[in-house]
């Protein structure tokens, strides 16, 4: 039988867990201080979860024997933050709109692919006009 308490460690972050009152914290940070400082609905990430998460892909699918580019897709959930965080830590951003493009920019991403040049000429352009 499930525990409706439990945090699934899949989903949640691994600072994550439940006070003796049975409110959840992240990072030591209970979510009614966060909602209270910053509004609601609200997103709440914990940087060293996100950064350990990445570096486990990272070294689990690019390896010496198959040297493999991990992506993180944009189209999950973008911010400069979420950005600069990731490619710190080796992955590449994965995007399809002009906006999410300007996003990843802004947070320090370098374009390195795109199917076509003119496909990244598109989008950029997209957003000009």
């Amino acid at each position: 039988m499930v525990d409706a308490r439990e945090l699934d460690a899949s989903i949640w972050p691994a600072s994550a867990s439940r006070s003796d009152s049975g409110e959840i914290t992240v990072a030591g940070v209970g979510v009614s201080a966060l909602v209270e400082k910053y509004g609601s609905p609200l997103f709440i990430y914990d940087e060293q979860d996100v950064r350990a998460r990445a570096r486990r892909y990272v070294q689990a699918y690019n390896t010496v024997e198959v040297p493999t580019q991990v992506y993180y897709a944009g189209k999950a959930f973008l911010c400069t933050s979420i950005v600069k965080w990731l490619t710190e830590e080796g992955l590449s951003i994965d995007v399809c709109t002009a906006g999410e493009l300007e996003t990843a920019l802004r947070g320090g991403a370098l374009f390195s692919t795109a199917t076509t040049r003119a496909m990244l000429n598109s989008s950029v352009l997209l957003k000009l006009v």
